[in-house]
């Protein structure tokens, strides 16, 4: 286990290291009906690492957190939260979540097993129709 600001420097596989990652596993807030998925920020730094070594990215979740309805917005918090004596005029981006490209995704893995980002809406409908207008 290593910190999540540690993770892309080794999961990258492209320095000398005694660590060798073989797959990523994280986790979900939500899951676009396109496949794309929501987690906390620094997800997508992790899984564009592992993509850009041709290292799996698995998420968790269950298909329950399909937006069915494209409504996700990417919440952001006060700057308090991260600095609260911050010098006059500086601006404070503070994300609370980012947004991992379905094309960095092998598989998400559900209730149902493991889909691929592509077959996420054609699951929904399958397993949850009332979930689908």
């Amino acid at each position: 286990m290593i910190t999540d600001d540690a993770a892309p420097f080794f999961v990258d596989n492209l320095y000398e290291s005694d660590t060798h990652i073989d797959m990523v596993i994280i986790g979900s807030d939500a899951i676009k009906i396109n496949g794309d998925v929501y987690n906390k920020v620094g997800s997508f730094a992790i899984a564009l690492s592992a993509w850009h070594s041709k290292i799996p990215v698995y998420v968790v979740g269950s298909l329950l957190k399909v937006d069915m309805e494209d409504t996700i917005k990417i919440e952001q918090r006060s700057g308090q939260e991260l600095r609260s004596d911050a010098p006059k005029g500086l601006k404070i981006i503070n994300y609370a979540f980012d947004m991992v490209p379905a094309k960095f995704i092998t598989g998400i893995i559900t209730e149902y097993g493991i889909i691929k980002p592509k077959d996420i809406k054609k699951t929904v409908k399958k397993h949850y129709p009332r979930m689908v207008r």
